[in-house]
């Protein structure tokens, strides 16, 4: 969320990233009654596709509310590029420079990571 921070407070631009541009947490019940809390995406790509291949049932909960979004992804990181006859990494931008134009506007416009509760 964007708002200035002048007196003109009427300026409000909600931004809500794209599919998978926000963190992710799975909340799990344990066997001792606790709830146990894992990043299932986040801004390790590699780390991310990994994760998946070894439990594609993270993406489809028992319940939907298991899955919890969190902050902005600014970019991914650990980008493996399979075309090139070696092995390299990589960073990708997806959200840095929006977070970066926001932050460090001279007009007073400050970002807040609000993260919406979907209880709510």
């Amino acid at each position: 969320m964007v708002t200035t921070s002048s007196t003109d407070s009427s300026r409000l631009v909600l931004f809500v990233p794209g599919i998978m541009g926000s963190s992710l947490f799975l909340d799990r019940k344990t066997a001792f009654g606790t709830t146990q809390r894992e990043q299932i995406w986040g801004k390790d790509f590699e780390e991310n596709v990994r994760l998946f291949n070894l439990h594609s049932e993270y993406l489809n909960p028992i319940h939907p509310n298991d899955i919890q979004a969190d902050k902005v992804i600014p970019y991914f990181e650990n980008i493996r590029l399979p075309l090139l006859p070696f092995r390299i990494r990589a960073q990708e931008v997806v959200y840095q420079s929006l977070i970066d134009f926001c932050t460090h506007r001279p007009d007073g416009l400050k970002l807040t990571n609000v993260v919406l509760d979907s209880t709510e």
